[in-house]
């Protein structure tokens, strides 16, 4: 591999982790993502904004919900839910979102505690199953 000698080395590079998930219950398979730094940052922004309002303690209401909204893409890599979706998302079964949460926290490598708002576990490594777009 060779070592990037400029900036289009990297950001000419389009990068984006992503596994999809068949949800039977629903007669359709979703596309869940690695998330970008920017996109991280900003699940991370809406986490701590939640842990603020909350007088500091982490918010753990629709918290699955809330996580895999910031995962969910279409086939051309475009989020398919915003934050304010997370509500209505939250009231699918508990079943069906558990089991895109723990996939996408899989293949983000973020650990249980990392969702709840702490930063002191690294979580599972990235799936080795994973695409890239």
């Amino acid at each position: 591999m060779k070592i990037a000698s400029k900036a289009e080395d990297i950001l000419g590079v389009k990068y984006i982790r992503y596994e999809d998930l068949e949800i039977p219950e629903w007669n359709t398979t979703v596309r869940i993502r690695g998330m970008t730094a920017a996109a991280r940052d900003a699940w991370m922004g809406d986490m701590m904004a939640q842990q603020k309002a909350n007088g500091g303690l982490p918010n753990l209401t629709n918290i699955r919900a809330r996580f895999v909204a910031h995962t969910l893409i279409d086939e051309n890599g475009t989020r398919l839910l915003s934050v304010a979706d997370a509500a209505q998302l939250g009231e699918q079964d508990s079943n069906v979102i558990e089991r895109i949460y723990k996939k996408a926290r899989e293949l983000n490598g973020i650990g249980e505690d990392q969702v709840a708002g702490s930063e002191n576990n690294s979580g599972p490594s990235p799936s080795d199953s994973s695409h890239t777009a």
